[in-house]
């Protein structure tokens, strides 16, 4: 008889000499891992004893029986509902997959984010929307918006990032953003005010504003492509000035 065999035959007399549920649940977790067959059934049953019934519902599914996972996961649930545990009740709904109630447990619990990724799976686009902007991701509420042929919903919602990046400083991504919306005076503003003259002063040659872009290019110590708006806008006394300073 090998030793793994002795091990499943006096697992019983085994258990009964260990002293705390704990002890027991981490030796048969051992014993599942040697292939000891008692093993699992026997921490499964142990598992729903001491009320850790999602683990149980993880092993149920592990060891093959779906139908008593799903079911153990249906108490894990429940008792999640009646203790208003409303962020963990949103994930296990998810999970058996109650998503609109994933949405509402979710939304109560604050995790608007959470709960508009969950509306967006369900097509719930105005849903989506508004919970991705109660939970500050206008970018992600401003795509669905646009996904959704919703422009003027989605300019708002990128106008509220652009504002929400500037406030933190994050001048570069607030003005690609707005650049790329074709918003080129308020990326030239932003620009500007994060002294990204070089940016600033391409975005003022972009729309043909020479002048001020070649200020910006001087800003920027940009001095040969303010020399070169220069000539081409025949300020002759500033591209000898350009010209000097390039070369120094």
């Amino acid at each position: 008889m090998t030793i793994k065999d002795q091990v499943d035959s006096q697992l019983d007399n085994i258990l009964k000499a260990l002293g705390t549920p704990e002890g027991k649940i981490e030796f048969l977790k051992k014993a599942m891992k040697a292939s000891i067959l008692k093993a699992g059934p026997l921490l499964l049953s142990l598992y729903e004893e001491t009320g850790r019934l999602e683990d149980a519902g993880k092993l149920a599914k592990q060891m093959g029986d779906n139908g008593l996972s799903m079911a153990l996961y249906h108490k894990v649930y429940d008792q999640l509902v009646r203790g208003n545990e409303q962020e963990e009740a949103g994930r296990i709904a998810y999970y058996l997959g109650l998503r609109e109630e994933a949405v509402v447990w979710y939304e109560k619990s604050g995790k608007f984010q959470k709960a508009a990724q969950v509306a967006e799976e369900l097509k719930q686009v105005d849903r989506a929307i508004a919970m991705y902007e109660r939970a500050g991701w206008y970018d992600d509420a401003a795509r669905v918006a646009e996904e959704s042929g919703k422009k003027d919903d989605a300019t708002r919602l990128y106008m509220k990032q652009i504002e929400e990046l500037a406030r933190e400083e994050m001048f570069d991504e607030a003005s690609k953003m707005a650049e790329k919306l074709g918003l080129i005076n308020l990326a030239i503003e932003i620009y500007q005010k994060g002294n990204q003259f070089g940016q600033a002063g391409r975005l003022f040659e972009m729309v043909e504003k020479y002048s001020e872009a070649m200020v910006c290019y001087e800003r920027a110590g940009l001095f040969e492509e303010a020399r070169r708006l220069a000539e081409k806008i025949n300020e002759s006394s500033r591209e000898q000035v350009y010209k000097i300073i390039a070369q120094l």
